[in-house]
């Protein structure tokens, strides 16, 4: 019987220090930062809910080719948007024609757009606090956040960071 435990306890130790060094399979890597984050519920949606998905994420094939690498969120001119997650202001500034404000929570950043944010690069923020209002411009037929996660240079879905408690509603097609 000590044996088994002894097995089943190797065996998690090389389990985990597979996914600590970046051994394990790239499919899954982003099923496992999904994992560690909703089992923290650390992270908050950056809108009122219920959520209304406009356009859903869309990673292209290839990362110089087409693609929506982020999810846009329905919001009105004006409205407050929220920090996902605790973390340190890495950008705020015009992107093209639009304002955006993207935000470091250790591995992962989070990015906003189009919103108009007072405040600075350094500054750190909470979890579900108010970094900034819905400003004009942006890609949508109409008012939207466009909300986008990456770790290091891989987007990733940010709906991941979510618990699935609350219901996200898509429009009809």
């Amino acid at each position: 019987m000590k044996f088994v435990h002894t097995l089943r306890f190797f065996l998690f130790l090389m389990l985990t220090l597979a996914i600590a060094v970046g051994a394990a399979p790239s499919a899954s890597r982003s099923d496992f930062v999904q994992a560690s984050v909703v089992a923290q519920g650390a992270f908050k949606p950056p809108v009122e809910l219920p959520l209304r998905l406009i356009a859903d994420f869309d990673p292209p094939a290839e990362k110089w080719l087409a693609g929506h690498r982020g999810v846009d969120l329905s919001a009105t001119a004006g409205s407050p948007i929220k920090s996902a997650g605790a973390g340190v202001v890495h950008f705020v500034g015009t992107v093209v024609d639009r304002p955006v404000i993207s935000i470091n929570h250790g591995a992962l950043r989070t990015t906003y757009e189009p919103v108009k944010s007072k405040l600075v690069t350094g500054q750190s923020v909470a979890a579900g606090q108010v970094i900034g209002t819905i400003a004009s411009g942006g890609h949508c037929s109409e008012r939207c956040l466009h909300w986008g996660l990456k770790r290091g240079e891989e987007y990733l879905n940010p709906l991941m960071l979510l618990k699935t408690d609350s219901p996200v509603l898509k429009p009809p097609r």
